[in-house]
């Protein structure tokens, strides 16, 4: 299939992606440093960035059908996976530690902290791993 724009307007539709990406991601999420400075693995943030990404993702591929250039899909879509890692790992970071931490279902709890049991939704002990 034939691109419907020539060398100058497919860069500058994939350029208004980019955009478009970052207006979808700047109104569903909050900032990378906001992100940061919060407890990691925060389920809210988690569903934003999957609902941002779809929605994103969608429109990219939309206007890369609508104008049958593949230009527009590489720059959008790089752009989507960009901004979706930048969340990612934002949404990751422990600011106590300074380092990304992977969700796990079971975490140590320091002595005098009640924690509740992940999916289960119960109060586990005080104190120990489980």
């Amino acid at each position: 299939m034939a691109s419907m724009l020539d060398r100058k307007s497919s860069i500058a539709v994939g350029l208004a992606m980019i955009g478009v990406v970052y207006g979808v991601y700047d109104n569903a999420l909050p900032t990378v440093s906001d992100s940061k400075a919060v407890n990691p693995n925060n389920p809210i943030t988690q569903q934003s960035e999957t609902s941002a990404r779809w929605v994103s993702g969608a429109l990219v591929v939309l206007v890369s059908v609508v104008t049958r250039d593949p230009t527009v899909f590489v720059l959008g879509g790089s752009a989507v996976v960009a901004f979706s890692w930048m969340h990612r790992h934002a949404n990751l970071y422990n600011p106590s530690s300074g380092l990304a931490t992977m969700p796990r279902h079971r975490q140590t709890v320091e002595a005098g902290v009640a924690a509740t049991a992940g999916d289960a939704g119960v109060m586990i002990g005080v104190g120990g791993t489980y």
